[in-house]
């Protein structure tokens, strides 16, 4: 074979190989996605559906990784790096939230209706404490949320902020120091991921209040 045909092979590997990429980029987005709408709005049989469909895509990127460390040939990534989308820190953040939810799930129903509604009282008040859908730049709501908590560095925070807002503070520069009063982390440009949490939270705060304004109206028969 000749060097061309060998260098047009290796090209072809190539473009195929950031193509399947692509594709797994896509599914996992998805994936984390799906997985927060259930966090908020999920039952039993979805949760155990995630789960499978969660085990089967992170045992073929665990088996994509273990081929490109043993192969010779360092030219084809088999699973490309994202700065803003760490494959193991998303593996991470699913495999907690399907957890919990499973344990939410397998409480005893003994415990009665109002100790369930208690829980999820309790739960609903510890996100509206932790999580705000207003950008801590403008104090506005935020349209198009982005963040950096899909990345693995240590030295970022997690803040949500209105892509705009914190794009018009980073400009030409690659980091700047959180603009979040209190925070010590840096906010990177590269590592800015449209936060897929942001929209569920909100369509669940929506539908709570929804049910409380039901519920707190008279009853007249």
């Amino acid at each position: 074979m000749e060097n061309n045909d060998v260098q047009n092979e290796l090209f072809g590997m190539t473009q195929a190989w950031s193509r399947y990429n692509d594709y797994i980029y896509i599914l996992t987005n998805q994936l984390l996605s799906l997985t927060y709408a259930h966090k908020y709005f999920g039952t039993e049989e979805s949760g155990n559906v995630l789960k499978e469909i969660f085990n089967n895509l992170y045992t073929e990127i665990e088996a994509l990784n273990k081929f490109e460390n043993n192969n010779t040939n360092k030219s084809i990534k088999y699973i490309e790096k994202r700065d803003n989308f760490n494959f193991n820190k998303i593996h991470k953040i699913i495999s907690e939230i399907l957890n919990n939810t499973s344990k939410r799930s397998e409480s005893p129903k003994s415990i009665g209706r109002r100790a369930s509604t208690d829980s999820e009282e309790l739960q609903i008040e510890e996100l509206k404490s932790t999580f705000s859908d207003q950008c801590p730049i403008s104090r506005s709501t935020i349209i198009q949320p982005v963040t950096q908590k899909y990345c693995d560095d240590n030295n970022t925070c997690e803040h949500i902020f209105e892509r705009n807002n914190i794009l018009q503070f980073l400009r030409n520069r690659n980091f700047i120091e959180c603009p979040v009063i209190g925070c010590n982390k840096k906010v990177y440009k590269v590592y800015l991921h449209k936060d897929l949490e942001l929209d569920y939270f909100k369509k669940n705060q929506k539908f709570h209040k929804y049910i409380e304004n039901i519920t707190s109206k008279p009853l007249f028969f």
